[in-house]
């Protein structure tokens, strides 16, 4: 396989036809990071080799509404709507690992209808900012920030989540030690009952300093 820096529509018919990818999820990035696009079937995406979407839904919010009365976001959002003409990057192909039927993701640039980038399409954005870093001789290093919630197990997807079972904590721990009366399951320290209540009970170790 070539180098993916440098992969071509035919290096990416290649990829799709040898993991028998059936649909493609064509997206594209907000302005605050989330994933936009359409679901299309592998033959329309090879026919169309990019599709159309309104250039309002670069500035969506994260819960998916539109801002109102913002002189920001009217001074970027074209208030004719425009549409945008999105091209797949096919470097960016991926798996999608959760899809029960090969499912392929690819990220996409957005243009004018003229053929230029939209200038404030967030990649279009990262390709004059990583320009300014060449001009200066610089290479940006970039990590993730991980950010991630802790639930409760959820055996049903159509029932909401819920907060996953308080842990027990040093301080729980060092008074079930010496109260085991505060593990009572009607007290504040119920969370950590079933993690330390056998430690409540069990023989405390003496230890034996006379040959040391």
């Amino acid at each position: 396989m070539p180098n993916r820096k440098h992969f071509s529509y035919a290096d990416l018919d290649h990829w799709l036809d040898e993991r028998q990818v059936t649909e493609i999820e064509s997206l594209v990035p907000d302005l605050t990071g989330v994933a936009r696009g359409k679901i299309l079937p592998r033959a329309k995406f090879a026919d169309e080799r990019g599709m159309r979407i309104p250039e309002a839904v670069l500035g969506m919010t994260v819960t998916g509404n539109y801002p109102s009365d913002d002189a920001a976001y009217l001074r970027v959002i074209s208030a004719l709507d425009r549409d945008m003409v999105l091209r797949a990057d096919p470097a960016t192909i991926a798996l999608v690992p959760w899809a029960a039927d090969p499912a392929a993701q690819v990220i996409h640039d957005c243009y004018f209808a003229d053929g230029n980038l939209v200038d404030f399409a967030p990649r279009s954005v990262l390709r004059r900012v990583l320009k300014l870093y060449a001009m200066q001789g610089w290479a940006p290093l970039v990590r993730p920030e991980l950010e991630f919630y802790l639930s409760a197990r959820n055996v049903h997807p159509d029932q909401p989540l819920k907060p996953a079972p308080r842990p027990a904590t040093s301080n729980c721990r060092r008074a079930c030690r010496k109260h085991c009366a505060c593990c009572a399951p009607t007290t504040s320290c119920a969370p950590c009952w079933a993690s330390v209540s056998s430690m409540c009970t069990r023989p405390s170790r003496t230890r034996n300093t006379a040959n040391s």
